[in-house]
């Protein structure tokens, strides 16, 4: 029996595929159907499908969107994509989807079932290959962690026996020689809790990068990481608090680890390790987080002066409109207020406050529509209401960010007459599906063409823009309305809550919710 996804958001689309499946495959096909590219993605998740047939043109998200997310938990499945436009650029996304047939709208009755018969038969031969190679699969399985417990214990605890490390490099493929060792330390072990919480570690970093992980010894883990040549110390730090964030939320939130320098020599694994240890060493009994192996003292400012430099960094790069930037410096100096001030949440709190009121006057002084602080009249009581170092890092962050954008829009003011056309079609068209081929019927021009002019004069695609200024929009909304989150959702311009509140907290950290009470002193929880 095939299990064939139907994904299309016109329903007589989805009949006449049923009733050809029916009729030219009586018995062997079960199918079912989706809507819209979130659904279509969901039904994945939770029903074994063989065979999906998949609009390009769905509310929310579109077809191949949808694909490139299903390919990431189910790689083998035969995807055929329907589509009303023959288009290159279509069509070459697609495969590079792994798409295995891209149908131009209206199909005929024997095509599809020429297609469906093709697809059955690359079903059937990946069946057969997975069914001969699940024995070995399933005994290497076993096997695996015995031999990443012999690996870690080979380069921290080194005896004769075990001199040659080659072997374990060439059983876990790993090609690089550069390395660095992180040792995690879990809070809260129990006897009830130590096999599933290690398992789900253990899945969690298998799934994030290439790593070997060591045996769980009391609380701690030992966790190899190779990396590539070009992988600098920025890039290392960047890489490790990810990693951190994403542990923090899945495994505990009171995770720490201790991370060592990056090395080239095998050789000197003990001592590497030995770093990491150290680094852990570091973290306060009572605090989570990250330390780097040389950092404590290091980072530890030598006066007032330094922090304050530290902010005349951070402010800079509001002014330069520079958002990655920010967030990169200011997570390393929020590491290094908490380390000076011992965690002392008010001074810490005190001078970001500081760090907001310069941020945001420079942003009035740049744009006066932006309102400076009386913009933000509720920030004082919103400082006041955090309890935690993590939370008020996300809260100013936040704040910093509107003040990016400001700079930003000031620094893009200047466009070719077409694209300020084009910028001004979306804004006022923003609660519509805005697309790349309706605003170019608008301003009669090539889609292509207007593209690349796009991306030419502002620096970003045309797709980042339009989800730029549907944020900004729901933004201005949680902030100064009394809307629900489902009714900001269709006034951004978006048909799916679920996929708005994914894509907010992706781009902003926080999901509306969480925004809105930021903002907004906790009031009118939703």
């Amino acid at each position: 029996m095939y299990n064939i996804l139907l994904a299309d958001d016109e329903s007589i689309v989805i009949e006449s595929l049923g009733f050809i499946i029916d009729h030219d495959f009586p018995g062997q096909c079960q199918y079912f159907s989706a809507g819209n590219g979130s659904e279509t993605v969901k039904l994945c998740r939770e029903r074994k499908t063989d065979i999906a047939f998949i609009d390009i043109n769905m509310p929310g998200v579109n077809g191949l969107e949808a694909v490139r997310e299903i390919k990431q938990f189910n790689p083998g499945l035969v995807v055929i994509i329907l589509s009303a436009f023959d288009r290159f650029q279509y069509a070459q996304e697609a495969v590079d989807l792994g798409v295995f047939k891209y149908l131009t709208k209206p199909v005929n009755r024997t095509t599809v079932a020429q297609t469906v018969r093709s697809a059955m038969s690359i079903v059937d031969s990946e069946n057969g290959k997975m069914a001969n190679d699940l024995e070995i699969r399933e005994k290497l399985n076993a096997m695996a962690p015995i031999v990443e417990s012999d690996f870690i214990y080979s380069l921290i605890y080194p005896v004769e026996e075990h001199k040659n490390v080659g072997t374990y490099l060439n059983y876990f493929g790993i090609g690089q020689t550069r390395f660095f060792f992180c040792t995690l330390e879990l809070p809260r072990i129990t006897a009830g809790n130590r096999f599933p919480l290690y398992t789900e570690l253990h899945r969690q970093l298998s799934a994030y990068a290439e790593c070997v992980t060591g045996p769980l010894m009391i609380n701690r883990v030992v966790v190899f990481f190779p990396v590539a040549e070009e992988m600098n110390d920025e890039k290392y730090r960047l890489f490790v608090h990810a990693l951190y964030r994403q542990l923090s939320l899945t495994i505990s939130a009171g995770i720490k680890i201790g991370v060592s320098s990056l090395s080239s020599d095998l050789d000197t694994s003990v001592q590497i390790y030995n770093q990491s240890v150290a680094a852990l060493g570091g973290i306060q009994e009572s605090v989570s987080g990250v330390a780097f192996f040389g950092d404590r003292e290091k980072n530890r400012p030598a006066s007032e002066s330094s922090l304050t430099e530290w902010c005349n960094r951070i402010l800079a790069r509001v002014k330069a409109g520079d958002i990655q930037s920010v967030s990169n410096l200011f997570a390393s100096a929020m590491e290094i207020f908490r380390n000076y001030y011992d965690n002392d949440l008010l001074r810490i709190k005190n001078l970001l406050f500081g760090l907001l009121v310069l941020a945001r006057n420079a942003a009035y002084d740049s744009d006066h529509s932006f309102g400076g602080l009386d913009a933000f009249s509720n920030t004082y009581d919103s400082f006041a209401a955090i309890g935690n170092s993590d939370d008020l890092q996300r809260y100013v962050l936040s704040c910093l960010a509107e003040c990016v954008q400001v700079f930003r829009a000031v620094q893009q003011a200047q466009f070719p007459p077409l694209i300020e056309k084009v910028r001004g079609y979306v804004c006022s068209h923003i609660d519509e599906a805005v697309s790349l081929e309706k605003v170019s019927e608008a301003v009669h021009v090539h889609p292509a063409y207007l593209s690349r002019l796009f991306r030419t004069s502002t620096g970003e695609n045309f797709t980042d823009f339009v989800t730029s200024v549907r944020l900004d929009r729901a933004k201005k909304m949680l902030r100064t309305s009394l809307m629900t989150v489902k009714e900001v959702t269709f006034a951004a311009g978006y048909n799916d809550q679920n996929y708005f509140s994914k894509l907010f907290k992706k781009f902003t950290g926080q999901t509306p919710t969480e925004y809105r009470q930021s903002v907004r002193g906790n009031i009118n929880k939703e």
